[in-house]
């Protein structure tokens, strides 16, 4: 018998004529299709008959509540409840305020010592597309000129929806845009709503917003756009929010935007300079938000690649690991990494693919993880955590494919990562190769917008607040798209980290090791100059700079006695 059970008045005799009342039948429920699962729990589509027509519904799966939520709980002088009640509990706030979420029909909850310890719920389906996802179909800004009536007005009826949870006091720390479901609605009036709205994953919506965390969630639902929002689309937002119908003076307007929306101009920016870098950005490469991921095994695998990882037998359990195929990338002072580049078909061409692979990594290895801000995961998951990262912040870098990982209690016993390789060469070998000749017409200018390029880049990834630690021209690619515009990659991130002190320091080093290995004469001192100035944004260098560009000579020097003393070269050789 469970503690605590909730039956929708409209569904109870369906439920229990079909016995779904059953804690223990709804957790043992494996008839179906799973959609999510994390942890302890899992959540299954299925098909119940109700009130004598088949509808879609959710079975969510309870079978551990976790110690750190009922603790959490309790710390803040609250009864801990399951995610199941939670729920039930928000969505009675959500209808109190008119705002649509699917109904939870059935919630059961196990208790002991008023401790909740296992739950299940089911929850209708709610018709409609995820915001994120009909943003995209409605086309990206950068792409797409002209904006269609539906997306103008998706975006003004959107500010007026926000209004609502406001003014309903609503804290939803989970307010992004893949949470929002939107379906445009057939209308006759031309006054009536064009869009309607429902929320899901409202298990942590609370009544007891204020105006610092309204201010925050709104920070963060923006971010959650990320490349499908121009600086109009916010504004349009921020008139449905005023419930401005027309243009007013430009002057009124600003005031009326600087009273509700204090860190409006910061949105603005974000939304001018995400636009701006995409257009940097590789033309034909999906976003990071747009690639799907799925557990299989003990991997987690790009649903992009599930074929050709499947051909090639690194699905199976530790294939990652026994795999020796291709050839390996071996080098001298690597530790007990293994770095593998193998040949594989995808849409009937072949490309490239790198597997890196740690057992039992040194005790160096292990510190060096853990002090890069990397405690409960392996090396390889922090490299593809940073790959993630980077490419959020639009800054081109290898796809990831699939990766693995075995711990126990912080100590990495084994990981592997999968990534794409790269249709281009290293600076390294491109630099010698193309600067020692005599720069024919019109080819001198493409060589100084290569350099600027290289800067702009290098510039937004250390202001993103990143270090790469290896930032040699041998981990720079560079890749040429239809246009012939020169397109960057940073490869090599396993010891990439986020800079939070001594950041003078290591953006010295950064620099200075661009600048030993850069070949000379093939760049010339013009050349670094001109890099250097474009990378501070400046025409004429200060004494501040200066004194920052003999740093940066000076740790050159030192790069340089060390690496006479510790050289070593990648030496390619075949696998059994």
């Amino acid at each position: 018998m469970a503690d605590y059970i909730y039956l929708h008045p409209e569904y109870s005799e369906s439920l229990r004529r079909q016995e779904m009342v059953d804690i223990k039948k709804l957790l043992a429920w494996e008839n179906d299709t799973c959609v999510g699962k994390h942890g302890p729990r899992m959540v299954w589509r299925t098909s119940l008959s109700l009130n004598g027509r088949s509808e879609t519904a959710y079975i969510r799966q309870e079978k551990k509540i976790p110690f750190g939520e009922i603790i959490s709980n309790l710390l803040k002088f609250r009864i801990p409840f399951s995610r199941a009640v939670k729920t039930l509990h928000a969505s009675e706030i959500l209808s109190k305020n008119k705002i649509d979420t699917p109904a939870i029909i059935c919630a059961i909850e196990r208790r002991f010592l008023n401790i909740p310890i296992r739950a299940a719920a089911i929850q209708l389906h709610a018709e409609g597309k995820d915001l994120y996802g009909e943003l995209a179909l409605l086309g990206r800004p950068v792409r797409q000129r002209t904006n269609s009536p539906a997306r103008i007005k998706l975006f003004y009826e959107l500010g007026q929806f926000i209004s609502q949870l406001n003014r309903g006091r609503i804290n939803w720390p989970d307010l992004l845009a893949k949470h929002i479901l939107v379906k445009y609605a057939d209308y006759r009036d031309r006054n009536a709503p064009w869009w309607r709205f429902s929320l899901i994953d409202i298990e942590r919506l609370e009544e007891n917003a204020t105006h610092k965390t309204r201010n925050h969630q709104m920070n963060r639902f923006l971010l959650s756009f990320r490349s499908l929002t121009t600086q109009t689309d916010i504004l349009r937002m921020a008139r449905g929010y005023l419930g401005i119908t027309q243009s007013h003076p430009r002057s009124v307007r600003r005031n009326l935007y600087e009273k509700f929306f204090p860190d409006g101009w910061n949105w603005l920016r974000r939304a001018a300079d995400e636009q701006q870098h995409l257009q940097s950005y590789p033309e034909n490469r999906p976003l990071y938000e747009e690639e799907l991921y799925e557990r299989t095994g003990d991997s987690v695998v790009n649903m992009r690649f599930t074929e050709i990882l499947r051909d090639s037998g690194l699905l199976e359990k530790g294939a990652m690991f026994k795999f020796q195929g291709g050839s390996e990338l071996f080098k001298k002072g690597i530790g007990r990494r293994q770095r593998i580049r193998f040949e594989a078909i995808s849409d009937h061409h072949n490309i490239w693919l790198y597997l890196k692979r740690v057992h039992h990594p040194r005790i160096k290895d292990q510190m060096q993880r853990i002090l890069s801000g990397t405690v409960r995961h392996s090396g390889c998951w922090h490299e593809r955590y940073m790959i993630k990262q980077l490419a959020l912040c639009r800054i081109p870098v290898p796809r990831i494919v699939a990766y693995t990982e075995k711990m126990i209690l912080g100590y990495e016993i084994k990981s592997a990562l999968i990534t794409e390789g790269i249709v281009g060469q290293s600076l390294e070998r491109f630099v010698p190769k193309i600067f020692s000749r005599v720069p024919r017409k019109g080819e001198l200018a493409e060589r100084r917008e290569w350099i600027k390029q290289l800067a702009v880049l290098i510039r937004r990834f250390h202001r993103c607040g990143f270090c790469h630690r290896d930032l040699y021209l041998s981990h720079i690619f560079i890749s040429f798209n239809e246009q012939g515009k020169a397109v960057y990659y940073l490869i090599d991130l396993a010891r990439c980290f986020k800079m939070k002190l001594r950041k003078k320091r290591w953006i010295v080093k950064e620099l200075a090791g661009l600048n030993y290995s850069a070949p000379d004469p093939e760049i010339s001192k013009t050349d670094r100059l001109r890099f250097f100035r474009t990378y501070l944004e400046k025409t004429k260098l200060d004494d501040n700079d200066k004194k920052l560009l003999n740093k940066i000579i000076r740790k050159t020097k030192r790069i340089e006695r060390h690496t006479r003393k510790h050289h070593s070269q990648t030496q390619e050789r075949k696998l059994a």
